[in-house]
Order: C-alpha cells, then structure tokens, then sequence
C-alpha cells in the first residue's frame, strides 16, 4: 500500500496538500493532483470495478472525493474500459472553495479536464432543490452536448440526496 497526499492548485498558483487544508484555504480550487503521480491501484479496487454492474461517481466533493481515486491510473482506466453503465450523480449544491457557480456541466467538464473523456455515461441530477445552500444549476443542454444521458428524478432531501430515492434511481 503507498500513502499518497492529494494536492491542491489554485488560480493565484499556490498549493495546498491534504484534504483538510484545501477546504479550510476558502480559495477555489483550480486543480488536483496526486502525490506521487501514480499510486498503483489496490488489487481489490480493481477487481471491484471489473465484477461491477454499474458504476457510481459521486455525489461527494468534486476536488476531495470524487476526482482523487480516478487520478489512480489503473482505476480511471478499468472506468474508461467499463462496459457497464458509468453514472455521475452530481451534487446537489455548490461547494465553497471547490464548486462555487459550477452548473451540472462542469462538474463533468472538471472530470474530464482531470482524467479525460469517456468516464461517464449517464448523469443523474435532481430535478428538486434542497432547502438550504446554493444549488447546482441542472444545464441540461451543457450536459447533452458533453455527451451524456442527463437522467433527473426528485432526489434532494433537506441538504442533501435523499439515499432511498438516489438508489431507486440507480
């Protein structure tokens, strides 16, 4: 197992390294990366994705959660090979410091511009608003021609999915 520490860039070009210190910097985020660049992937990780029937990215912070495990090489290549359904569920709010004014697209786009295209087939978005914080605007045009399936569905709860309703969906 090797440790690996995620890195943040922001548009000023200082760096940030840990999870905690990206959110508690209050910049946003431009960019991660991981250090060492190319952690192998665990064996079991792997084997994981390729018994999946499907494959859920998300919801969870974009910077932090969700793009980190796909800067592992061997894990954003056995998504990218997947031949089943590959699903964003995008958040339901923006994020301070990581997501602030990003609409639906660009969390994709910011997928993409991390580990490429091809990752995701399927964005799931709701089509309800959670009753406190900012929401992600749903650009259903801005997704389509990313080449996505945009699927939406009643799924915000309070603040965030209600996980009955997202797993329905799934």
């Amino acid at each position: 197992v090797e440790l690996v520490e995620l890195v943040a860039r922001f548009p000023d070009g200082h760096e940030v390294r840990g999870e905690t210190a990206l959110a508690a910097d209050g910049a946003q985020c431009e960019r991660v990366r991981l250090d060492p660049p190319a952690p192998a992937a665990h064996p079991r990780a792997l084997q994981a994705l390729e018994r999946a029937e499907l494959i859920v990215m998300g919801p969870g912070s974009l910077y932090t959660s969700t793009i980190p495990p796909l800067l592992i090489p061997g894990i954003a290549e056995a998504v990218r090979n997947a031949t089943v359904p590959r699903v964003y569920v995008c958040n339901l709010l923006q994020q301070p410091g990581e997501t602030e004014g990003y609409m639906a697209s660009d969390h994709v786009t910011r997928l993409y511009d991390h580990v490429g295209e091809g990752l995701v087939d399927v964005v799931v978005v709701s089509r309800n608003r959670a009753r406190f914080g900012t929401p992600v605007v749903v650009d259903r045009g801005g997704l389509r021609r990313l080449g996505v399936e945009v699927v939406g569905a009643r799924l915000a709860a309070e603040w965030q999915h209600d996980p009955d309703r997202l797993a329905r969906v799934l």
